[in-house]
């Protein structure tokens, strides 16, 4: 799979506040920001999942009744 350029427009507040963790961290900006958009992704794939299977037909499940109160 070959790689796509996005380009993304950043307040210079947050862009400075990326550069800086970038540079403490010893990565490049690029860097942090495909982590921080592989792991969005990531969330959001197991959330959509996590709704659908919500959706699906559950099996019955027994039950426990308390007896003698």
């Amino acid at each position: 799979m070959s790689d796509t350029t996005i380009s993304v427009t950043l307040t210079a507040d947050l862009a400075e506040r990326l550069a800086a963790l970038a540079r403490d961290d010893g990565r490049s900006v690029e860097s942090c920001l495909q982590e921080a958009v592989s792991d969005y992704v990531t969330s959001r794939e197991d959330f959509a999942e996590a709704v659908a299977a919500l959706d699906e037909p559950q099996p019955e499940r027994p039950f426990l009744r308390v007896v003698g109160e």
